[in-house]
Formats: structure tokens, sequence, C-alpha cells
């Protein structure tokens, strides 16, 4: 069987950790598989002749947030007849919406038909039950997988492993200008706190010096003149996954990036997630993890909830979101992070009863 995964690892360290575990899935599920690998922004005829595209037999699409009102042909612009699997999709639900409760997509004609075409080789492989509920309020079946970069061969069976001391500390940067502020303060906090302890930022998408007027840079920037001043490691994540190494040193994470938590659990070690969109609560959902809400302590919403208390005299807590995290992180300490034990459990659980039957079941047939 011939089979072509198609990936979407071009700078983010996540699109690469999705990519080479979902990989790794089916060399291992499927050993006698011959795996071609694309692009899946490009179409396939730029990428492919047409007797390589004919002798395709199926197209493997590991993860990634591709469940949008326009999937085709905006995210996979797939105008072939080959069957197509996704193994572990999910959503982007902007927090403003998930404020709201509004966890809905607004799917285009030909988005939709893409889905349904897609469902009649096997239902679509999701990361979390918000996608899952996405597609089903939709009538397009699906099966709950979790993404592909949970699952790490080396660390099934194995559990959360006591933290005697802590020494490295890795903080994700947030991906929002508006949590930016927040993020320095957890900084200047977690240094004061932990003097004697490494700590190292990473940046999953790079430093973006070559593109000064973006986003990407204005947050690496900002953190990058902060860091000089309090002996902080700033780390350049992206292009692959060959810094990984720098996580597998450090005794937990604290961030925005949910690849970065991802890898964290993957490999049994603490991880604490500061949710910017339903992304990061569709994981920590499926696999109960701590996660904090970044937008109920943005500048703005303080502001917006003391004007709210001064007007109607409601009782609001204004503590910032670096207290919380601190509060969660000295509890768990002191516990030992009891809290973390038997996640390994969860995810091996998901392995066996979810992704494995479902490549055995749909693919290896």
């Amino acid at each position: 069987m011939k089979y072509l995964i198609l990936h979407r690892a071009i700078k983010n360290f996540g699109d690469f950790l999705i990519f080479e575990r979902g990989k790794r899935l089916i060399e291992v599920l499927i050993p006698e598989a011959t795996i071609f690998t694309g692009n899946a922004y490009t179409p396939l005829e730029k990428q492919f002749s047409n007797n390589e595209i004919n002798n395709f037999d199926l197209i493997i699409i590991p993860g990634g947030p591709g469940i949008r009102g326009k999937i085709y042909p905006n995210v996979y612009p797939l105008k072939t007849t080959i069957p197509i699997i996704f193994l572990g999709v999910g959503s982007n639900i902007s927090y403003w919406k998930v404020l709201n409760n509004n966890i809905t997509v607004n799917f285009s004609e030909e988005s939709y038909r893409f889905l349904k075409n897609i469902e009649k080789f096997a239902p679509l492989g999701v990361r979390d039950y918000i996608t899952k509920k996405i597609l089903s309020d939709v009538n397009i079946a699906s099966q709950m997988n979790g993404c592909p970069a949970w699952y790490d061969f080396d660390y099934f069976g194995k559990e959360f492993e006591r933290i005697d001391k802590i020494n490295k500390i890795i903080l994700s940067s947030p991906s929002k200008k508006e949590n930016l502020n927040q993020f320095i303060d957890m900084i200047k906090i977690l240094r004061k706190i932990f003097f004697d302890v490494e700590i190292f930022i990473s940046f999953n998408h790079g430093f973006f010096e070559e593109n000064k007027n973006s986003t990407h840079y204005y947050i690496y920037k900002s953190i990058f003149d902060i860091s000089k001043k309090m002996n902080l490691s700033l780390i350049d994540m992206s292009g692959s996954i060959k810094n990984s190494s720098i996580y597998d040193e450090c005794d937990l994470h604290i961030g925005y990036r949910v690849h970065t938590h991802i890898y964290f659990i993957s490999h049994r070690k603490p991880s604490y997630l500061i949710a910017e969109d339903s992304r990061a609560i569709g994981v920590c959902k499926a696999i109960p993890t701590p996660y904090f809400k970044s937008w109920e302590n943005t500048k703005f919403n303080q502001i917006l909830l003391k004007t709210i208390y001064k007007k109607f005299k409601i009782p609001i807590s204004f503590k910032n979101i670096s207290e919380n995290v601190i509060f969660e992180l000295f509890n768990d300490i002191e516990s030992n992070f009891s809290r973390f034990k038997g996640i390994g459990k969860i995810i091996d659980s998901y392995f066996e009863n979810n992704m494995k039957k479902y490549i055995l079941k749909y693919i290896s047939r």
C-alpha cells in the first residue's frame, strides 16, 4: 500500500511535532506501508506527476486545526478521488466565541461537500471533543482519536516521575499581542521566586527577525529586551523538532503554546497551559491538566471588570493570571505534582482504544 502523508510543517514546531509523530504512528502500526510525504498547502499536481498521484492508495492528514469554514480549498486544496483520512484534526475557535459559548463553524457549501466526501471512506479522526461536537452538529461522522502529537512510543506504559528539585523551567511565548503584558508580568514573578533556576523562553514560530512588522517579531523583541536584564535564555524552536532536547532538559512548562504543553505531558512532565483559544481548552479537557484562560486576565478585561464592579457592585476577583499560575504551581509542588499522576494512563488508553484501532481499521485494510 502506498500512502501519501500531507503535512503543514513549514515553520511552527507544533506542526513538525504533529507530522513526525503522525508519520511514526503509521510506520509502527503498518510496517509494510510505503510512505510518501507532501505539502498540504500546495495542490498535488504541483508536487507529483499524474502517474505518481494515481498510484497513491490513500492520503493521510495527521492533524492541525483544519476544521474551518473554508477548509476546501483554502486549507486543503485537494482535487482528487483518492480516499482522504484525518488522524486527529482539530479546530480553532476564537476566545470571544468560546466566551459566548458559540462553538460553531459555518462551512461553505464546497467545504461541507469536501468533508462529506471524506466521511464516505471513514469517520473523521479528531483531536478533541470540541471539534467532534462541531462536526456532529452538521451531521458529519467523527471519532475522537486525540492529536498524533500525544503519542510517543518511548513513553507508553510510563507515568509521571517525582521531581525532587526544579532546576530548569521553560516558558512558551504567547502568539497574541494582547497577552504580552501578562506574560512579562509572569516572567518577572517567576524570576524573583525561582532566582536560582535556569529559565528558558521558547518561540515555536521562531524569532521572525526576517519580518520586523509582524506580531511574532514584536512579541519576540519585547521579550528579548526584558530577558537580557533577567538572565533568561531565548530558544528558537521553529523549523523542525531538533531543538526539543531543551524541552527534555526542563522539569516543567508554563505558557501559551499548545504543542509545547503536549510535548511535556506526552513525556509525563508537568505543564501549565494558558489558553488563547479553543485549541488549548480542547486538549486540557480531553487530558485533564491545569489551564488558565488568558482572556480573563488581559488589561482590557481588568478595566472592563472594574467598571462593572463600580456600577453594579458585583464582587469580582482581580487576581493577575501570574498569581493564579503560581498558586497552582506551589500547590502542586507541595503535593509532589500528584494531580498529574494517572495522565500517562489516560494517554495510553486513548492510543490503545482510539487511535490504534482507528488506524488498523480504516488505514490497514
